[in-house]
């Protein structure tokens, strides 16, 4: 155990700061980054359910998430308004409806030439494969363009990466109390070796640093949005790595890949962000901005 954290901890050093660049970069090489990692997700979950006997087109899949990716980085450069102080737009734009018509459309073209219920099953994967993560992710574009951008994403990947290494750290080497959360329907656990100590240290650690960059004067929110915001970032990045969970066991494996060192795959890093990012996106617009 010991060992594994250490090797966690040497991964998060090495890619941290090429992460922390990228971001600081913004532009290009924001969205690039989003479109590497939306994509390598998406390959993720193509070799999960390859590995189950579903036929995934993989290939459709990894261009519609390359596809959501450009469009997002097309409306928030292009048309930065759109995205701006207190703009109360749709859940997704209507060049993302558009996109997502034409590529179910196809999708469901291609199913109809198999007519079978498997044909409909492996349809229905390869769009949520292709879909999914690069939909949730590009909301971080959308945040980076706007005001204070660069702040609001640090702040968020900061509580984050907190949150998650204490509970991992407090609940390896102190935990007792397990969570004993079940898949609904099944007797499949969700996240088996996670602890209520955990997931306390978690979010205590995260309220400290969050309090600690509000006195510090590193970004412009009030104390009770800080507060607030950081509560929805643990609760939901928590929430976020059971769904992930969730999958992986229902798929028979513990990690969604090997790329990271004592992380897994890429999809075992991101899934604390896939719903902050769209829910810090809309918070901000609707609520701070």
């Amino acid at each position: 155990m010991i060992k594994n954290i250490k090797l966690r901890f040497v991964t998060t050093f090495i890619g941290l700061p090429i992460l922390g660049l990228m971001v600081w970069l913004g532009g290009y090489f924001f969205s690039v980054t989003i479109a590497i990692i939306s994509v390598w997700g998406t390959i993720e979950i193509c070799l999960l359910c390859s590995k189950k006997g579903f036929d995934i087109i993989k290939s459709f899949a990894v261009c519609m998430a390359i596809g959501i990716v450009l469009i997002t980085h097309s409306i928030a450069g292009l048309f930065p308004d759109s995205i701006v102080l207190g703009q109360r737009s749709l859940l997704l734009t209507t060049w993302h409806w558009i996109f997502i018509v034409i590529v179910t459309c196809y999708s469901v073209w291609q199913t109809r030439q198999i007519k079978s219920a498997i044909g409909w099953r492996n349809s229905i994967l390869t769009l949520s494969a292709g879909l999914c993560p690069a939909i949730f992710l590009s909301f971080m574009i959308l945040i980076r363009t706007m005001d204070q951008g660069l702040q609001f994403i640090i702040f968020m990947l900061t509580i984050i990466w907190v949150a998650d290494t204490l509970a991992y750290i407090v609940g390896s080497l102190w935990g007792k109390h397990k969570l004993m959360l079940k898949i609904p329907f099944t007797q499949i656990m969700m996240s088996p070796n996670k602890t209520w100590e955990g997931l306390i240290a978690g979010i205590s650690s995260a309220l400290a640093v969050a309090i600690v960059i509000h006195f510090l004067d590193l970004i412009s929110l009030k104390l009770q949005d800080i507060i607030l915001l950081t509560l929805i970032l643990v609760i939901f990045g928590f929430i976020g790595d059971l769904l992930e969970s969730s999958f992986k066991r229902l798929f028979g494996v513990k990690d969604s890949g090997t790329l990271l060192p004592g992380h897994g795959g890429i999809l075992d890093k991101v899934d604390s962000f896939v719903l902050n990012a769209i829910i810090m996106y809309y918070y901000l617009i609707w609520i701070v901005l």
